[in-house]
């Protein structure tokens, strides 16, 4: 992995979160169930296996005030720092994946 100075999927700006882009779309319409939803973990889409961001996920960047707000709402959700890298273990096996394919 040479990726590391690209800046693409690697990491965001300090003090920004990563919402999955299915969660965005539904948090920014009227949505008659969302109080029924509001337990979930609006980041449920986005998580890996090991509990990181997954390097396939595909999110929006939130500011600070903007995940506290939808953490305020979703209590549940798994925080994805824009800083942190998406899951390093499944990089490596996408990786491998394609390179074998």
């Amino acid at each position: 992995g040479a990726m590391a100075g690209r800046g693409g999927p690697a990491s965001g700006p300090a003090g920004w979160y990563h919402l999955d882009e299915s969660a965005w779309r539904r948090l920014t319409k009227a949505d008659a169930k969302a109080q029924e939803r509001a337990a979930e973990d609006a980041n449920a889409a986005a998580v890996c296996p090991h509990g990181a961001r997954s390097p396939q996920a595909r999110t929006r960047l939130l500011s600070g005030d903007a995940w506290r707000a939808v953490h305020e709402q979703h209590p549940e959700s798994t925080p994805l720092p824009a800083a942190d890298a998406a899951c390093a273990e499944c990089s490596r096996a996408i990786e491998s994946e394609s390179a074998a394919g």
